[in-house]
């Protein structure tokens, strides 16, 4: 018999499907007896036609332990195929929902996942956050070289980017600022009450020897300052007693007075002693005289020589000292021996040393004049005229001749 209606038609086709697949497929999945998988497939149902090869396509149901189980999260293309991760199960296969992106087997939102910001495996720096798949920086931040910082309090990056703030500074209000109680000097923060190179004001230094007390240079106990160093009046020669007195040349600063050495005393500024010092000689400002030596603090002058007038003379051989201070040789005597003599060749005659081998008025001896006419030679008296013209007013002059004239008016003549 034939059955016109539908379900007639698919009853016929089903017989055929379960003397067939359904048959073995049922033997093959449930085995001995499938007579149930087989008796159901014969009314068009059963699990030939829910998860078997009469079932429609794609399947909705799978068949796992003898069971049709739905494809679902927990058996997604597969018997115990779960979908996890945040993954969901479609046609067969877990993927991601809708606005999500696979990322390693993760579903990520690459709009917002700070890990994943745009693409997977994109993170997002330090402090930053993704917003529509791109890293940004919390409201009130700056992106500074891929992190995000304070530049209102961020001491490397203090107003800008990369901006540092200096030794000692705190970045406030984006301004590189010293802490209470210090300046900002030349870029560094000091303490001006404290600081020997900035003491009371930006660079001002205290001196050698000072320190910087409540913003003023002090000099230590026992010290004082002059003209911005700290000496010790007790015994600095330049500052001896009060700032800028100076002791002379050889003084030492005792006790804030300026002393000489033992056996010296201060003469003019200068220290001396009289024992061997020529310009004071037993006392201040003597002076020994030339050739004088002090000795003891006494002016002496050399062996053999004698003090006259400040001055050291040999009174043996001195013609302005001979035998004494004050003997004066008139000349052209000398002094030999401390004795006032005439030259070699010459006689003391008078007061005057004269040669009496030439002498006409000490010829050969002290008062013996040679007469008119001669002349003295080897201390004798020798005639010069014989012959020659005369003075008939002198007439000794021709010696042995007489002075005669023979030819007025020429001049008469010895004869």
């Amino acid at each position: 018999m034939i059955l016109s209606t539908a379900t007639g038609i698919s009853a016929v086709a089903a017989q055929g499907k379960g003397n067939s697949d359904c048959v073995k497929w049922c033997v093959a999945n449930f085995g001995h007896p499938a007579s149930d998988c087989i008796s159901l497939a014969a009314k068009c149902k059963g699990p030939c036609y829910d998860c078997g090869p009469a079932a429609s396509q794609p399947p909705s149901q799978l068949l796992c332990s003898k069971k049709c189980v739905p494809i679902d999260n927990q058996n997604c293309g597969g018997c115990g195929i779960t979908c996890s991760n945040g993954k969901t199960c479609k046609g067969g296969s877990c993927v991601c929902p809708t606005g999500l992106a696979d990322c390693s087997g993760t579903c990520k939102d690459l709009k917002s996942d700070n890990l994943n910001c745009g693409a997977c495996g994109k993170s997002c720096g330090d402090g930053k956050t993704c917003v529509n798949g791109e890293c940004v920086c919390p409201s009130g931040l700056t992106d500074c070289s891929g992190t995000c910082k304070d530049l209102k309090s961020d001491n490397l990056n203090c107003g800008t980017c990369g901006k540092s703030c200096g030794d000692g500074k705190t970045c406030v209000n984006g301004e590189c600022t010293c802490p209470s109680g210090s300046t900002d000097c030349s870029g560094t923060c000091r303490d001006l009450k404290g600081d020997n190179l900035n003491c009371g004001a930006c660079g001002k230094s205290c001196g050698d020897g000072q320190t910087c007390v409540n913003g003023e240079c002090e000099c230590p106990s026992g010290s004082t300052n002059c003209s911005g160093t700290c000496k010790s009046l007790q015994t600095d020669v330049n500052n001896c007693g009060t700032c800028g007195t100076v002791c002379a040349a050889g003084q030492t600063c005792q006790s804030g007075q300026c002393t000489c050495p033992a056996g010296s005393t201060l003469c003019s500024g200068t220290c001396k002693t009289f024992q061997d010092d020529n310009n004071n000689c037993g006392a201040c400002g003597v002076v020994c005289g030339t050739g004088q030596t002090c000795k003891n603090g006494k002016c002496e002058c050399p062996g053999g020589a004698a003090q006259c007038a400040g001055t050291c003379k040999n009174l043996q051989v001195d013609s302005a000292n001979c035998g004494a201070c004050g003997v004066i040789c008139p000349l052209p005597r000398l002094c030999q021996g401390g004795q006032c003599v005439c030259s070699q060749g010459t006689t003391l005659c008078g007061t005057t040393c004269t040669n009496t081998q030439t002498d006409p008025y000490n010829c050969g001896g002290c008062g013996q004049s040679c007469g008119g006419g001669h002349a003295c030679q080897g201390g004798r008296c020798q005639c010069t005229r014989s012959g020659g013209q005369c003075d008939l007013g002198n007439p000794g002059a021709c010696c042995s001749q007489t002075c005669t004239n023979f030819h007025p008016p020429a001049p008469p003549v010895c004869y």
